[in-house]
């Protein structure tokens, strides 16, 4: 449902925030939709657990998926340079 809502961001850079153990953020990495995926969140844990099931899964997702810790309230991105926003 949500590769739906994002078909205007098709080509360009989606970000998973709050992104737990990176579910999302591997399907819409591994859909070729987007230019980049970055799963963030702010649990170094949650993102350990995101780089284990992308590396077990597929070594090549690691192209198109970066991961960031960060806090919501502070997003390290430039205004406009995020084309869609995943929040689940």
């Amino acid at each position: 449902m949500a590769q739906e809502y994002f078909k205007p961001a098709e080509g360009g850079l989606l970000v998973d925030v709050s992104c737990g153990s990176g579910l999302f953020s591997r399907k819409f990495a591994k859909s070729g939709a987007y230019s980049d995926v970055i799963a963030l969140d702010f649990s170094e844990h949650m993102l350990r657990q995101c780089y284990e099931f992308t590396k077990n899964e597929d070594a090549t997702l690691s192209e198109k998926l970066a991961l960031v810790r960060a806090d919501v309230s502070r997003l390290p991105f430039p205004s406009a340079s995020v084309d869609a926003i995943h929040a689940g």
